[in-house]
């Protein structure tokens, strides 16, 4: 049977003992560091409550899937994380990708065959050059610029040895 030796510090958790999540939200120390010499203890048991209750939550959910999770391995601990996520997400991955059916309810109409939309629509250029064509998307669409206004400040261009660059 997979076990795990990680456990939630500070169990009890009680407000007498740890910061509240609004005290937490506003200390100071949590958002820029614990000033040296000053370690406010219920600051410290609501980081590291909240820090092995994030743990032991992976641990368990790598031992639920048959893997041990102890802390005196790292490499261990980060292979059969893998390795549990892997199990997990493998099967459904190649049964969707098996399955000629995968997306049949997941798109509907005739949106995986569709060679062009039911309704043109209209497509508009804004800014200095406007267009407005309108396109089913049956074919190519082409953008007849029916107005185009030069920038205020011209444009210099600078000559590179074999290219133009505008700056």
């Amino acid at each position: 049977m997979a076990s795990t030796n990680f456990k939630i510090f500070n169990e009890s958790h009680t407000d007498e003992q740890t910061y509240n999540d609004s005290e937490y939200e506003k200390a100071t120390q949590r958002q820029s560091g614990v000033i040296q010499g000053i370690a406010l203890s219920r600051l410290h048991n609501k980081l590291y409550f909240q820090v092995s209750s994030m743990c032991k939550a992976i641990a368990d959910y790598i031992v639920d899937k048959g893997l041990d999770c102890n802390d005196d391995d790292v490499y261990q601990i980060t292979t059969n994380f893998s390795e549990a996520i892997q199990n997990e997400c493998t099967p459904i991955v190649s049964n969707h990708n098996a399955s000629s059916d995968s997306h049949a309810n997941g798109i509907a109409g005739n949106a995986a065959s569709a060679s062009k939309l039911e309704i043109a629509r209209t497509i508009s250029l804004t800014g200095r050059a406007t267009g407005t064509p309108r396109t089913d998307f049956s074919g190519d669409v082409s953008v007849n610029v029916t107005e185009y206004q030069l920038p205020e400040k011209p444009l210099k261009m600078q000559m590179l040895i074999g290219k133009t660059k505008l700056i």
